[in-house]
């Protein structure tokens, strides 16, 4: 196989070092953790661009939620499914069945091989007919401003690893609750926020923690 994403290449290996999990590598048979580094800041880019232009009326802090969700872990492995890479890739005996983040990173790896053999305005083509309906979806959603999705692209960014929401307590009567929530983010909490919900906790606890971690980044 050297086709993939509708794009063929002309070096089929190196279209099997982009689909190579650090499983699977060998002394003479590199992993694509290199790719999966250069693709993550294409698909970025070219997200970037796109909602940019698509929307020229929405606020930084919309197109920054859009864009988080676009990029998740999930959009992209759903991508993966979409594509049939779990099919293709090479990973060591040991891994039964593919995380999230195994097809996640595979997209952004083949993105970045793509990019490197034939260039950006390939690479934003592809991406494009990628992630088009996606951000068609996402941006057809209530767009309140999700600082749980926001929190949780950052952290997966920074740490690979996801915030750790805490119900304090929960006070008022059993038909009108109110809930405190906090968050946490590699050893730090953040909040409490509260609410009438606990996803509505949830979000305020986010919120928090987003405005700390940008005021000291």
């Amino acid at each position: 196989m050297n086709t993939i994403f509708g794009y063929t290449f002309r070096d089929e290996a190196f279209l099997e070092q982009a689909l190579r999990h650090s499983s699977a590598k060998t002394e003479t048979l590199p992993s694509n953790e290199r790719l999966e580094f250069l693709g993550d800041a294409v698909i970025g880019l070219v997200v970037s661009d796109i909602l940019y232009k698509k929307f020229p009326d929405k606020e930084e802090g919309e197109l920054t939620i859009i864009k988080s969700e676009v990029v998740s872990r999930p959009i992209m492995a759903n991508i993966a499914h979409e594509q049939g890479l779990q099919n293709f890739l090479q990973t060591g005996k040991g891994i039964k069945q593919l995380p999230e983040s195994i097809l996640s990173n595979a997209v952004e790896s083949i993105i970045g091989a793509i990019y490197l053999e034939a260039g950006l305005d390939t690479a934003f083509g592809i991406i494009n007919n990628l992630f088009s309906q996606k951000i068609e979806e996402i941006s057809l959603r209530p767009q309140e401003m999700n600082y749980k999705a926001l929190l949780q692209h950052f952290t997966q960014k920074e740490y690979n690893s996801v915030p750790q929401y805490k119900l304090i307590k929960t006070t008022g009567p059993a038909h009108e609750p109110f809930f405190e929530v906090s968050v946490g983010v590699e050893g730090t909490i953040y909040g409490p926020g509260s609410g009438k919900t606990k996803k509505e906790a949830e979000q305020q606890a986010a919120k928090m923690a987003m405005e700390k971690i940008r005021e000291t980044n």
